[in-house]
C-alpha cells in the first residue's frame, strides 16, 4: 500500500513530496472464510476490499511491515514530521 502526499509552503517557496509504503500480509484464507466475508458486504466500501481494523481484517492480516496508520488511510507520523521540516 502506498500513500503519496505533497506539502507546500507558499510563503517560503518550499515543498515536500513524499510517500509512505506499507506491506500487508494475509494468512492463507479458507474459501468459506472469503465467501462469508463477501456476504457481509463489508469489502464493497473499502479500498483493497478489506479494513484492517474491521472484524475480518483483524483476523485475516498476519502481519504488516510499515506504518499501520498508512493502512488505515493516512501516515500521520510521517506527515507530522514533514510539516515540522517545512514550517
Amino acid at each position: 500500500m502506498y500513500t503519496g502526499f505533497a506539502i507546500v509552503n507558499k510563503n517560503l517557496g518550499t515543498k515536500i513530496i513524499d510517500y509512505s509504503k506499507t506491506k500487508v500480509f494475509f494468512r492463507k484464507l479458507e474459501e468459506k472464510e472469503i465467501n462469508d466475508y463477501v456476504k457481509t458486504g463489508s469489502p464493497l466500501d473499502k479500498a483493497g476490499a478489506y479494513g484492517i481494523q474491521d472484524d475480518y481484517g483483524v483476523v485475516f492480516v498476519e502481519k504488516i511491515e510499515g506504518c499501520y496508520y498508512n493502512v488505515l488511510g493516512f501516515p500521520m507520523s510521517k506527515i507530522y514530521k514533514s510539516l515540522i521540516k517545512i514550517i
